[in-house]
């Protein structure tokens, strides 16, 4: 198999969201349980709705992206989204403290909420593009090879998180395990701007 330009691109947006998935993985329930004391339904249930709302949805996205016959500006699109959510919840997860009263924790829950659709939603045609990118020979190659920069995503994301998550690097006055949410978002953003162009 040979990795020319297009497939390096795809599997780097599998890298690029791996960055933000294991700071919601590793992070997320952590922060909201033992930094904030939530209940984890809150943890369980956003997932939960968001897989439903996607499951109603995303058949109607991808009818439509078939008639256009177009992938990119979805995915584009969705990427924008999933950053963006993932950086206003730490934003607000900056701000939430143990005696923070519902409206902070109830934003938190509803950004995580949209990261979790968008992410999801962004899969969807991330996944799709596998068909353009290779033939029936050589798509479990391809495949692979994204599944591969996505695990190299997850350590790397993981060792760049940890500085910000033990308070060695402030981001925007914030530290800790809330933090992470902000510069995952940015990091996730950045690396998939190649993919994206």
């Amino acid at each position: 198999m040979k990795l020319n330009k297009q497939i390096w691109l795809w599997g780097l947006y599998d890298f690029a969201n791996s960055i933000g998935l294991i700071a919601v993985l590793f992070y997320f329930s952590l922060w909201f349980v033992e930094d904030v004391k939530g209940s984890d339904i809150w943890i369980s249930l956003p997932v939960s709705l968001s897989t439903i709302l996607l499951l109603i949805t995303t058949p109607y996205l991808s009818v439509i992206s078939d008639r256009i016959r177009r992938r990119m500006p979805f995915l584009n699109w969705l990427t924008i989204l999933t950053a963006s959510s993932l950086f206003l919840m730490g934003l607000v997860a900056t701000k939430t403290q143990v005696n923070s009263g519902p409206l902070m924790v109830g934003a938190v829950v509803l950004f995580y909420f949209l990261f979790q659709y968008f992410f999801q939603a962004s899969a969807v045609f991330y996944n799709a593009l596998l068909h353009d990118l290779s033939d029936s020979s050589s798509k479990e190659k391809v495949s692979g090879f994204g599944i591969a920069l996505g695990q190299i995503g997850n350590v790397v994301g993981l060792l760049l998180l940890i500085p910000v998550a033990s308070g060695a690097i402030p981001l925007f006055g914030a530290t800790g395990r809330s933090a992470t949410f902000v510069a995952a978002a940015i990091l996730f953003f950045i690396t998939a701007l190649p993919t994206m162009f």
